[in-house]
C-alpha cells in the first residue's frame, strides 16, 4: 500500500506540471484575432454652410429706436419660398395699425441650419399710413452645407433655412410701434448642389 501511494503521488506531482505546460502551448499556438477588430474608428465628418445674398439690393441700415413705451400696432407676416435647389426668396407684409403714418423699419432674419450656422439680418425702412400694408420683397438668396471628411467634400446633405419677420418704428417720442414675430422655413433639396461652401 505504501509503494503504491508514492506511485500516485508521483502521478499527480506529474500531472500538476505538464497540464499548465500544455494550456500555455495550446494559447501560443492558436489563431490571434483577425486586427481589424481593432482597426480605428472611421474619422468623423465635419459640415460647412455658406449664406450668400444674391439680390443685390442694398439693405437699410437698422434703425435705433429710443427706450420709451410700446404699442404692438403693427402686424408681420412672413413666407417663403423655394426658387432651385439652394436658392430661396421672401415675402414679408407689415400691416400699420397704429393710427398715424410714420417710418417704419421691416427686419428679416435668416439662418442656415447647417454647423456653422451662417446668419444674416436685413432692414427695410418704409413710411406708409394707417391702415396700409408695406409688402416687401427680400433675395434671391443663395445657402449651402456641405460634409467633409479629411477636408474633402463627400456628401451635400438636405437642409433647412429658417426665417423670421419683425417690424418697428417710432409713432411719438413717447411711443414706438412693435409688431409680432413671424416665422417661416424653407427646404433646400442641395441636389444638385449649386452653392458649394469650401471644406475647413
Amino acid at each position: 500500500m505504501q509503494h503504491f501511494s508514492f506511485k500516485r503521488l508521483a502521478i499527480l506531482l506529474t500531472a500538476s506540471l505538464i497540464l499548465p505546460l500544455l494550456g500555455a502551448c495550446i494559447l501560443l499556438l492558436a489563431p490571434m484575432a483577425p486586427l481589424t477588430a481593432f482597426a480605428a474608428p472611421p474619422p468623423h465628418g465635419t459640415t460647412r454652410a455658406t449664406l450668400v445674398d444674391m439680390s443685390g439690393q442694398k439693405s437699410t441700415p437698422p434703425v435705433v429706436v429710443p427706450y420709451i413705451e410700446t404699442d404692438q400696432c403693427l402686424v408681420t407676416h412672413i413666407q417663403g419660398t423655394v426658387t432651385g435647389s439652394n436658392s430661396f426668396t421672401a415675402v414679408t407684409h407689415t400691416y400699420n395699425g397704429c393710427g398715424v403714418t410714420f417710418a417704419i423699419t421691416t427686419r428679416l432674419y435668416v439662418y442656415v441650419n447647417c454647423p456653422p450656422n451662417p446668419n444674416a439680418t436685413y432692414y427695410r425702412t418704409l413710411t406708409f399710413g394707417n391702415g396700409q400694408t408695406a409688402q416687401i420683397s427680400w433675395g434671391p438668396f443663395g445657402a449651402g452645407c456641405v460634409e467633409c471628411v479629411n477636408h474633402v467634400p463627400v456628401a451635400y446633405p438636405p437642409f433647412t433655412v429658417n426665417l423670421t419677420a419683425y417690424a418697428y418704428g417710432t409713432i411719438n417720442r413717447y411711443v414706438n410701434a412693435v409688431s409680432n414675430y413671424s416665422s417661416a422655413t424653407v427646404s433646400l433639396s442641395n441636389n444638385p448642389p449649386t452653392v458649394k461652401p469650401p471644406c475647413p
